[in-house]
């Protein structure tokens, strides 16, 4: 009996068998071409997650910053509750590397309101939490709640108030906070340091309860009329 290399079973359903057919079987794998269209459709697929992820990253360092704002008034809210001192959120104008204006926070207390009234020191106990706002994020106004007065632009020069012996400008208004733990009512501007995330949000602080509350502004809205978007999130 002649022996060959055609599966039996091939035969019997009637397929061709021969030297082409075993040849043509035992070829696998990819040409050239085939290679270069998957790398090429892998590195798109890389570049697009990089893209993703960076433009997330962008958009977290605000996001993350205004929370750790957030965190930072309510522990100073609660160190002038639990130590019956003044603490005072101070904003301190700071000119970046791309020449902008804008404010870095500070917290003080007053220790002695009786021996050494008006006198404030820095509150060591939330210095890392200051440390981490200022890293994320920059103070880009500040204004009083229901006193009507319009916000001033960052760079103005005229001063109308001292805190803790160091002047600030009038578009960095201080918020205090209360023994009885109650604070001034203030709207609050932040922006990113990342210059690439050009949103802005208002963070509105109620004195009375503490409740905390966030606008968003869009970038033209806050270079043309500073009112907020319609978008808020309550906190």
């Amino acid at each position: 009996m002649r022996l060959d290399s055609c599966n039996s079973s091939l035969q019997g359903a009637g397929e061709p068998c021969g030297p082409g057919i075993q040849a043509k079987r035992g070829r696998v794998g990819f040409t050239l071409v085939e290679l270069l269209l998957s790398v090429a459709i892998v590195l798109l697929l890389v570049g697009a997650v990089v893209f993703s992820f960076s433009s997330l990253m962008k958009g977290s360092q605000l996001d993350e910053g205004v929370d750790q704002f957030e965190n930072l008034i309510r522990l100073a809210r609660a160190e002038a509750a639990n130590n019956g001192r003044r603490v005072q959120m101070i904003f301190q104008e700071e000119v970046t590397a791309e020449s902008s204006v804008v404010g870095k926070v500070t917290v003080q207390w007053e220790p002695d309101p009786l021996g050494k009234p008006g006198q404030l020191e820095t509150l060591w106990p939330v210095t890392p939490v200051v440390n981490n706002v200022n890293e994320m994020i920059a103070i880009d106004s500040t204004r009083r709640s229901g006193i009507g007065e319009a916000t001033l632009s960052a760079g103005e020069s005229e001063v109308q108030w001292t805190a803790g012996g160091a002047e600030a400008p009038p578009w960095l208004v201080p918020v205090t906070f209360y023994a009885d733990g109650s604070s001034d009512s203030a709207e609050i501007r932040l922006v990113s340091r990342n210059g690439e995330d050009s949103r802005r949000i208002v963070l509105h602080l109620e004195g009375i309860t503490g409740s905390l509350r966030r606008e968003i502004l869009a970038a033209e809205q806050a270079a043309a009329t500073g009112k907020s978007a319609p978008a808020e999130e309550a906190r």
